[in-house]
């Protein structure tokens, strides 16, 4: 016989969104598995996932503010040159 588990339950409302969500990623849980089972896991690899990619993000951008705070004259032009061509040829410095 199971024992119920000590942890505090959370309570959601199964709305089209979510179904439409769960629906579409069925085909990648055991089809004998518990709906709150699939729905706990998709919420630890989601939170994962957010995390992984907030990180990503500041990576990114810790990089581009050291590439450009330290570019030559050289990279320089070339993105005024990039910054020009894509801008129509007009020439507005920056």
């Amino acid at each position: 016989m199971a024992v119920p588990s000590g942890h505090r339950r959370i309570a959601i409302t199964e709305d089209p969104e979510l179904a439409e969500a769960l629906r579409r990623v069925a085909p990648f849980f055991d089809g004998g598995q518990p709906m709150s089972r699939m729905v706990r896991d998709l919420a630890i690899q989601g939170a994962t996932r957010m995390i992984e990619d907030e990180e990503r993000r500041r990576r990114s951008i810790e990089y581009l503010i050291e590439w450009s705070t330290n570019m030559g004259e050289e990279q320089r032009e070339l993105l005024r040159e990039a910054r020009r061509s894509s801008l129509g040829g007009e020439t507005e410095e920056w």
